[in-house]
């Protein structure tokens, strides 16, 4: 369509169009068959627009939703650790306390001066009972307990346990006695009871009692629900449904039962975590997930409301939405418009039919009948140029050898050219050569419609993001005439997602950092007291072997929480690395020498084939030493004792450096190789346990900090199987053309 002037007069530059106009021209072709055709193509055009509307909206909350999923596993995730820590200290106070009474079974003098020292040092116990079968307090922490007659059959836990430790559901009262008083309906103060059976005898057994604080579990699931979106809710059951402890909207008395609940209505699954929702839980449509101790009978869940979900997808869907509503009514102005243009045509057409002489085919046509045709194909053009003008994204076209033919009033207001001055003109004549070469971009690799990016400089020079589309124009013998392309500035829309990027890697680094900071002076403290324990206990009554496991779980703990703040460091990080070109050989040789005690300590060997030809690589050695250290130590790891290590580095094509470490870990199962899904999940951070396969090791944070570090290195990390036994990493770096220049010698 050739452009059209703003004077009065319609030029026409197409040659096919100026033939219509011709008095020689006998007849011409409809836009559409009938207004029926008409309508039905712009009924088609809405109902496409409509299905990708829908079908944007539906990924986008489907997006979302997996998005609240992984949050709501983690959060369910940190409330199991909390309630195992808890309930397994509770487990080892108990152990200690049947140990006592073991060695002296009437000393309850002695007992309860244990349970008091107990009591002092762990805020989450709320107090410590000893009873015969009798219902006799025996020993208590509570002066109100001592000496008391308990009816054990309304005490909620039973007679026939053996020595293992038993959780209880919620019992109200602030005591043993309290809570066999209570009548009326649970109250907010009560505890959680841990019982264990303890046999002195054949014929004599009693039984410990552990009250358990609910506040404390409840206090961390408050500052759980501080990091986590509003309606968020987080409970703490037994795997029979029975509430301990809930934090959030909607809270109920601890003692409800769940047993309605979609979770625990069919029973729980056999699997150890997973999630559920979009569906009907706790009174509205809900997202959840759960996790299920490994050790304890106690399931953590955490909810949110399926609507706030869906909110935040509108919102970040407005702008999109408003976009398309828009092209819609374009799309509803241009089908009404083709529908009376095409019955206007009927209608001349038939009254030209009937005023036609009885006379052969070579007649001339009627005069009027041509005036009102070109009239109307005048009112057809000037109409589309009138809409072309107000739509309000940058629209031209061009002919087949790239001369723009015409350009809106967006193109002229984005581009700051008058149209005077570029019509008749190729792109690189009007315009600097870079602008030229991204609108000439895939001009001629593509079948009918492409869409691509790129970034334009503005007239005030700016930098703009714009999102290009064009769309190949053909005539009605299907032959190319040129190209409609049109602009889209998207640079807006990334400004405002980089902010919410960002503040969701900050509000990441700011809750990890804050649950190190919280869990480091305690585990410390722990680490001192089980180092005091293991100098002074005595190895025949087992206490050392105790202290050692604790002092072992401590320093795996702090090693996590080290794990865990790099990841939150590197992620959406780059930005903070220091590239400096260093040969790697020598970074490499650091960190093998770094790991000297941990090879010492199992008896291995570390082969290093590093070569003699400089390999230079453009590196922050700080990180990459540190993703080095991370793949060694994972080798040491799950290298059997008194085996050897290879690790070789080496060039083996243009512009690449390949390094590779093998341990010699256990053959797997023939035919049986490494997936890439577990590949994936052994690089990646929190990936769930089965994952990884059920023959490989669980994947630490380590691997997934060395993977974020390589990738921002431009390079890549991959694992195969080793044929002897274990694996192979292999990482790829981009090599530099630099080299780096020897140490001079002080003279």
């Amino acid at each position: 369509m050739a452009y059209l002037p703003k004077q009065a007069g319609l030029t026409l530059a197409n040659p096919e169009m100026s033939a219509l106009t011709s008095t020689r021209a006998p007849r011409f072709r409809l836009p559409f068959k009938s207004s029926h055709h008409a309508l039905a193509v712009g009924l088609m055009l809405a109902l496409a627009m409509g299905a990708v509307m829908a079908a944007l909206t539906w990924n986008e909350l489907s997006q979302t939703a997996q998005r609240d999923r992984q949050q709501l596993a983690f959060l369910a995730s940190a409330m199991d650790s909390h309630a195992a820590q808890v309930f397994d200290a509770s487990a080892m106070v108990l152990d200690s306390l049947t140990a006592r009474l073991v060695k002296g079974p009437d000393d309850m003098a002695r007992l309860e001066e244990l349970q008091a020292d107990f009591l002092r040092g762990l805020p989450f116990l709320q107090g410590l009972s000893a009873v015969d079968p009798d219902g006799l307090v025996l020993a208590s922490t509570h002066a109100a307990d001592r000496g008391a007659f308990l009816d054990l059959q309304h005490l909620p836990f039973p007679l026939n346990q053996d020595d293992q430790m038993v959780i209880r559901p919620w019992a109200s009262g602030r005591n043993l006695v309290e809570s066999i008083r209570q009548t009326a309906a649970p109250s907010k103060v009560g505890f959680i009871p841990v019982v264990r059976r303890v046999q002195l005898s054949p014929s004599r057994f009693l039984l410990l009692v552990a009250q358990v604080n609910p506040e404390v579990l409840a206090g961390y699931q408050q500052q759980l629900l501080d990091m986590a979106p509003p309606g968020t809710r987080v409970m703490l059951a037994l795997d029979n449904g029975s509430l301990l402890s809930q934090s959030g909207e909607d809270a109920r008395y601890r003692g409800h039962s769940l047993r309605m609940h979609p979770l625990f209505r069919d029973g729980l699954p056999n699997a150890y975590q997973g999630d559920y929702g979009p569906m009907q839980a706790s009174g509205n449509l809900s997202l959840g997930s759960w996790q299920r101790s490994r050790d304890q009978p106690l399931v953590s869940v955490v909810e949110r409301p399926y609507a706030s979900t869906a909110q935040r997808v509108l919102d970040s869907l407005r702008q999109p939405l408003a976009f398309m509503l828009a092209a819609l009514a374009v799309v509803a102005l241009l089908t009404r418009g083709a529908w009376r243009n095409a019955t206007a045509q009927k209608i001349s057409h038939t009254e030209h039919e009937q005023e036609r002489p009885g006379c052969g085919t070579d007649s001339p046509i009627d005069a009027n009948s041509l005036k009102v045709s070109r009239q109307q194909l005048q009112d057809q053009l000037a109409f589309t140029n009138l809409l072309l003008e107000t739509v309000p994204l940058p629209i031209c076209t061009t002919d087949l050898d790239g001369h723009y033919l015409t350009v809106n009033h967006s193109w002229e207001q984005f581009m700051g050219l008058q149209r005077e001055h570029v019509l008749g003109l190729r792109g690189n004549e009007f315009m600097p050569p870079e602008t030229a070469q991204a609108f000439d971009k895939h001009n001629d690799n593509f079948d009918a419609r492409i869409c691509y990016e790129v970034q334009l400089r503005q007239p005030d020079n700016s930098v703009r993001s714009v999102e290009i589309t064009k769309v190949r124009r053909l005539s009605h013998l299907n032959q190319p005439l040129g190209l409609l392309i049109a602009m889209k500035d998207t640079s807006d829309l990334h400004a405002k997602q980089e902010p919410a990027i960002a503040s969701s890697h900050s509000n990441n680094r700011d809750f990890i950092t804050r649950i190190s900071h919280e869990l480091s002076h305690p585990l410390q403290s722990i680490l001192g007291f089980s180092e005091l324990g293991m100098e002074r206990a005595d190895t025949k009554d087992g206490f050392q072997v105790m202290f050692g496991a604790i002092h072992e779980s401590g320093r795996n703990i702090l090693e996590f929480l080290r794990e865990l703040l790099e990841v939150s460091k590197t992620e959406g990080a780059i930005d903070a690395f220091q590239f400096e070109h260093h040969d790697i050989r020598a970074l490499i040789g650091e960190t093998a020498a770094g790991l000297a005690p941990q090879l010492a300590r199992k008896h291995l060997t570390l082969d290093l084939q590093l070569g003699a030809t400089e390999l230079v690589a453009k590196v922050d050695p700080r990180r990459f030493t540190q993703a080095m250290h991370f793949v060694l130590s994972s080798a040491v790891q799950f290298s059997p004792q008194g085996q050897a290590i290879h690790v070789a580095a080496s060039a083996p094509g243009q512009g690449s450096i390949h390094i590779s470490v093998r341990d010699q870990g256990p053959v797997r199962d023939q035919g049986r190789d490494i997936s890439q899904a577990e590949i994936q999940a052994v690089l990646q951070a929190f990936a769930p346990p089965e994952q990884t396969g059920d023959d490989k090791p669980p994947a630490d944070l380590g691997l997934a900090v060395c993977h974020k570090v390589i990738t921002a290195h431009g390079g890549h990390i991959d694992m195969t199987d080793a044929a002897e036994g274990g694996v192979i990493f292999h990482i790829t770096l981009p090599q530099s053309g630099y080299s780096v220049p020897a140490p001079q010698t002080a003279h």
